[in-house]
């Protein structure tokens, strides 16, 4: 797998604003297991990034500030397509995290940078969590993911072609802020696929504390 950072000579990735027919198949659900940002301070910090950005992403941003932990698929009764996923893998996945009893997750944010799709935070780790859930759930269900694993925070999904330098000029000029992080819950949920960038809304709720 490929990175999926932006670099020299590439231009971002415009992103259409359709829904996709050809992918959600008239599959509703959209799955997946996130931590959702609750702390204000990040919140707001996160809410005037993407201010600042509004020229260069998609309008509205619906979608609460998240890190994906794991993309699970269209959430449906029965998988007939390979990127269905199904209640009892669910339950399988659920039962495997409360097995790891982690505790209160506590992450740190790095700087703003951009994939070619979309511009972010990145997120370190230092205890590395995110390896032990993901290699929990990935033991019972194949995850739908094209490049390599980077948590982040998204801040918006770009809305035209620009160039590296424009973009990294913009980011270059920011006066940028780190935070601690802390999370008790882990969520398991799902976006309307038709809706781009529409709000998560929260299935089950994973208490860590």
């Amino acid at each position: 797998m490929s990175s999926v950072f932006l670099t020299e000579r590439q231009t971002t990735l415009a992103t259409t604003q359709t829904d996709y027919p050809e992918w959600h198949l008239n599959r509703q659900k959209y799955a997946l297991w996130y931590l959702e940002l609750e702390q204000a301070d990040c919140i707001a910090y996160c809410q005037q990034l993407s201010q600042h950005f509004s020229d260069l992403i998609i309008q509205p941003m619906q979608r609460q500030y998240h890190i994906t932990i794991f993309v699970c698929g269209f959430l449906q009764d029965q998988c007939i397509y390979k990127d269905d996923f199904s209640h009892a893998q669910f339950l399988q996945q659920s039962a495997l995290v409360k097995q790891l009893k982690l505790g209160m997750i506590q992450l740190n944010t790095g700087k703003v940078r951009s994939f070619q799709s979309s511009l972010m935070i990145e997120i370190h780790d230092p205890e590395q969590v995110f390896v032990q859930l993901r290699d929990q759930m990935g033991s019972c269900a194949d995850e739908i993911r094209e490049q390599i694993y980077i948590p982040h925070l998204t801040l918006g999904i770009y809305n035209n072609s620009y160039d590296y330098s424009q973009v990294m000029a913009r980011i270059n000029a920011l006066e940028q802020q780190s935070f601690v992080l802390n999370f008790k819950q882990c969520h398991f949920g799902y976006y309307q696929a038709q809706s781009l960038q529409g709000p998560l809304h929260a299935v089950y709720t994973l208490n860590l504390d």
